[in-house]
């Protein structure tokens, strides 16, 4: 299924929706949301308003959503910070429905097995590799709804193989992801052994700088997973050195950083907005009462 179909199919499914709901039904409700990110000040800031956009615009006239400012949340670049937010938020009476709009926050809500109400993880970057729950094409955790958004990360390592011939691949990865989520650098291994590439996990902490001082000695290829810890600044300095290293890059985060430089990507560019409609329509079907334990994936040909 393309991003253009699935596109398509979203829109159908808001039309046959908004047939189930008896006409003012839902005039008058207004809808809390409350919203927990990674951390502050995230180069992806852009990504939390065009979802908070569409979920206004897809649900205008029938539901008032409203994001207050003291239930916009961030783990301060921790997993535990992250799970502090999650917890208030779903302790909050007055929040009907959570949305974890970082990595670490989706990974982190995905993995639980109680919520008290409606949360929706959108930001998965593989489910295969974050061994996130699947039973019947859906997460089978009531409350639970999650996107899969991307493709997989075995993927995208042969196609960039494919693109070029790389041999000793370094990942750059956010250091509080790494720790986060331990499982991407076990997995990749595997991958790596599989197509017989050496595979380096790179933390990427305080500074760009020291990042690049530890590619390993024959390094031919770098994979750039999401910095949203960044600035914007690191990052056109991260792929101004990538090039002058003569380094063939890949992001598997969005089509903008190919943009800004780095040699290729499989996200198409019209990703987020893709994203973005999926969680309106998740949160349309779950308003609806008509799903709760939704998991929805992003398929490209």
């Amino acid at each position: 299924m393309t991003v253009r179909q699935s596109a398509t199919l979203a829109t159908v499914l808001i039309t046959v929706l908004s047939l189930l709901l008896p006409v003012n039904a839902a005039a008058q409700r207004t809808v809390t949301v409350g919203i927990v990110r990674d951390g502050p000040g995230t180069r992806y800031s852009g990504d939390v308003e065009l979802i908070k956009e569409e979920i206004r615009r897809v649900l205008a006239g029938e539901f008032e959503v409203i994001f207050p400012e003291d239930k916009i949340l961030h783990g301060s670049w921790s997993r535990e910070g992250v799970n502090e937010g999650l917890d208030r938020l779903l302790a909050a009476p007055e929040v009907d429905i959570v949305l974890a709009l970082g990595i670490v926050a989706s990974h982190e809500a995905a993995h639980r097995k109680k919520l008290s109400k409606p949360v929706i993880a959108p930001f998965i970057v593989d489910t295969t590799i974050q061994e996130l729950p699947l039973k019947d094409g859906a997460s089978g955790v009531k409350n639970l709804t999650y996107i899969d958004a991307f493709r997989s990360t075995e993927r995208d390592i042969r196609t960039f193989r494919d693109i070029t011939p790389v041999t000793s691949l370094a990942v750059l990865i956010s250091e509080y992801i790494f720790e986060a989520i331990p499982q991407f650098e076990r997995v990749c291994g595997m991958y790596g052994e599989r197509m017989e590439i050496g595979v380096c996990f790179i933390p990427v902490s305080t500074t760009v700088q020291d990042a690049l001082a530890s590619l390993p000695e024959g390094t031919d290829g770098v994979i750039v997973s999401p910095l949203p810890d960044i600035s914007e600044e690191d990052f056109d300095y991260l792929v101004r050195e990538l090039i002058a290293l003569d380094l063939p890059s890949l992001s598997i985060w969005e089509r903008g950083e190919v943009e800004a430089g780095l040699l290729a990507t499989l996200s198409p560019a019209d990703t987020m907005e893709f994203l973005a409609r999926s969680v309106a329509v998740d949160m349309l079907a779950i308003l609806y009462g008509q799903c709760h334990t939704m998991a929805r994936e992003h398929l490209v040909e």
